[in-house]
């Protein structure tokens, strides 16, 4: 017959330290995911939209940025996303009987984060050789964040009358993140082609009213870019003062330099 031996109750037991994906998916965040968090999911996300070279604004070496026929949309998305993280950083305790809602909002822009890491990926490997590609790998990280703090915001569902359907909440309210974007930046996108036309085949007063309408609204380069054509096309003196008038208005910047700068 063994003998069993019995454990000194006067020796203290050290608690098993959990795996380490345990520990970030854990339900009390610690103080370096706290620092974490914050720097991945709202500091350089800021930095990166406000600086970005070469994927929704700017363009690398002249080149036309890589998604910029969605850069209404993407930063429409991020600002509520960017929105619904710090709310629940700040008011967690205040907002828990929404956390599948939340929740919900979080993991679409977990998703989100990663696509657009892995359609720059060849941007970011090829940026490495001049060690600014680092940078790229930021929408991988952010990804985390969200889909972490997505996660806890879902555990976190307080037990009312929603908490049994917090995963179709969830499911709805990711949804209702990405089309309420979408519907705002098609109807953008389609007012600022309207009045391109009408500056580009309007009479006077028509373009006038477009020109006063696109200052206020997020026009891109690459929506501008049918103006710039068109004056490098016309041999129409007044017609090409016009264009330049319009583009310096909206843009403040000169049309004959980027008519130069294309390709």
């Amino acid at each position: 017959m063994q003998r069993v031996l019995s454990r000194d109750p006067f020796v203290p037991t050290v608690p098993r330290r959990s795996g380490f994906w345990a520990r970030q998916f854990g339900a009390v965040p610690t103080e370096k995911q706290e620092r974490f968090d914050v720097v991945f999911g709202m500091v350089l996300p800021v930095i990166c939209l406000v600086a970005d070279p070469i994927v929704f604004q700017g363009g690398f070496f002249g080149e036309q940025p890589f998604l910029a026929r969605f850069h209404l949309f993407a930063y429409l998305f991020c600002g509520l996303q960017m929105g619904i993280f710090l709310c629940w950083r700040t008011q967690a305790r205040h907002l828990l009987p929404a956390g599948g809602l939340i929740g919900g909002v979080l993991l679409a822009g977990a998703l989100f984060s990663f696509i657009v890491g892995v359609l720059i990926l060849p941007l970011t490997l090829f940026g490495l050789v001049i060690l600014i590609g680092i940078v790229g790998f930021t929408p991988f990280l952010t990804a985390f964040v969200y889909l972490r703090t997505g996660i806890r915001a879902l555990r976190c569902q307080s037990r009312n009358v929603l908490y049994g359907e917090r995963c179709a909440l969830a499911f709805a309210s990711a949804l209702f993140s990405v089309l309420l974007p979408v519907l705002i930046s098609v109807q953008v996108s389609t007012t600022i082609s309207k009045d391109i036309d009408q500056m580009l085949y309007g009479n006077k007063q028509q373009a006038a009213v477009a020109v006063n309408r696109l200052k206020w609204l997020p026009v891109s380069s690459t929506e501008l870019r049918v103006l710039v054509i068109a004056y490098g096309n016309t041999s129409n003196p007044e017609r090409k003062s016009a264009l330049k008038r319009y583009y310096k208005e909206i843009t403040g910047y000169d049309i004959e330099r980027e008519f130069y700068s294309l390709d």
